[in-house]
C-alpha cells in the first residue's frame, strides 16, 4: 500500500527488499520536494513516468510524435517482392527511410511510389499535407529532364520561386537536395536523392534533425566522439564525406574508428555501421593513428 501526499515521494512506501523483506522510505527520502524531475526536451522513458507518477503528477504537457510521410517517386521503380525487368529498379528506399523515421521517434508512413506523372505527384503531395508534419521524397532531385520532383516543386509560379529550393551541397554521397515547404498548409518537406546510400545519408544529415525538432528533442543531433582511426581512408575534395564506420571502447578510455564500405558502396556499410565516420572538404586523405570525428549511430551493435 501506498500514501500519498503532494510533498515529493510517497508520504510512506512499503516495497520488498531483495532478501530482507519489507522496509519503509521516508517522504523525499530519494527527491526533495523542489526537485527539478526533467527540462523541456526530455524523452519522457518509462522510469521518467514512474517518477512522475509516484510525486503525483498526472498530467504533463509533451510534444506528439511527429508525423511523417515517406514518398518514393520514379517510373523505374517496381516494389519489394516483385520481379524487375531491364531498366527497372526495386524501391529499397521508401522502406529504408520509413524505418529510419521511425527509429527516429516519428509516426512515419509509406504510400509508396508516385510515377513520374507531374499532375499525380501534386495530387498526391497535397493530399498527404493533410495528414503529415513532414514529407520525405527519395528520387529526382536531380537535373536531368525526368527528375519530376525537382522540375514540379521548383517551378516558378506567377514571377516566384517554387516552394522547394534545390542545391547542391557538399555532402558526400549525394549531393543534390531539396527543403521547402508544400501546399496550403505549408508543410515542411525535404527531397532526397535516389541512390540509396545518400538517401540514408541525406536523412541523417537534413531529415532526422528535422524530426527531432518536430518533436522537441533536445540535443537535435547524433552524439559524437573523436577517435583513433585504425586504417587509412581517402575522400573526394571539397565535400564533406559521412562514411560508415565502426566504433569500439578502447581499454583505458577512448575510442577506435574502423572505417567501412562507402561512396556507391554506403548501402551496404551502414548495414554493418554503428557510427558515421566525419571527414571534412578539406581532408583528401586521414591517416591511420589520426584523430577523427565520428557520429554515434545504434550503439547495440
Amino acid at each position: 500500500p501506498v500514501e500519498w501526499t503532494d510533498q515529493g515521494m510517497a508520504a510512506v512506501e512499503i516495497f520488498r527488499a531483495p532478501k530482507r523483506g519489507y522496509g519503509v522510505r521516508r517522504a523525499g527520502a530519494e527527491l526533495p520536494a523542489g526537485t527539478l524531475l526533467a527540462r523541456a526536451g526530455t524523452y519522457v522513458s518509462p522510469a521518467l513516468v514512474a517518477v512522475f507518477a509516484a510525486t503525483g503528477i498526472g498530467h504533463v504537457v509533451v510534444r506528439p510524435s511527429p508525423r511523417v510521410v515517406i514518398v518514393a517517386t520514379g517510373d523505374e521503380l517496381v516494389d519489394v517482392g516483385r520481379g524487375s525487368q531491364p531498366g527497372q529498379v526495386v524501391d529499397a528506399n521508401s522502406h529504408a527511410l520509413t524505418a529510419a523515421a521511425a527509429e527516429a521517434g516519428a509516426l512515419a508512413y509509406r504510400v509508396g511510389i508516385c510515377d513520374d506523372d507531374p499532375e499525380g505527384l501534386r495530387g498526391l503531395l497535397e493530399d498527404q499535407t493533410l495528414r503529415a508534419d513532414l514529407i520525405i521524397t527519395t528520387g529526382g532531385t536531380g537535373t536531368g529532364p525526368g527528375d519530376m520532383v525537382r522540375r514540379i516543386l521548383s517551378r516558378r509560379e506567377g514571377g516566384r520561386a517554387g516552394p522547394v529550393t534545390f542545391t547542391e551541397v557538399a555532402l558526400y554521397p549525394g549531393t543534390a537536395l531539396g527543403f521547402g515547404t508544400v501546399g496550403a498548409e505549408e508543410v515542411p518537406v525535404v527531397c532526397l536523392p535516389g541512390e540509396p546510400g545518400a538517401a540514408l545519408i541525406g536523412f541523417e544529415v537534413l531529415a532526422r534533425p528535422a524530426i527531432q525538432l518536430l518533436a522537441g528533442a533536445e540535443p537535435v543531433f547524433r552524439p559524437s566522439v573523436r577517435a583513433h582511426l585504425l586504417e587509412t581512408v581517402s575522400s573526394p575534395a571539397g565535400l564533406r564525406e559521412f562514411r560508415p564506420a565502426h566504433v569500439a571502447e578502447r581499454r583505458g578510455g577512448g575510442y577506435t574508428v574502423q572505417p567501412l564500405a562507402g561512396g556507391p558502396f554506403t548501402l551496404s556499410g551502414l548495414a554493418e555501421a554503428n557510427g558515421l565516420l566525419v571527414l571534412g572538404e578539406r581532408v583528401t586523405t586521414a591517416a591511420a593513428g589520426s584523430t577523427v570525428d565520428v557520429l554515434l549511430l545504434d550503439r547495440r551493435r
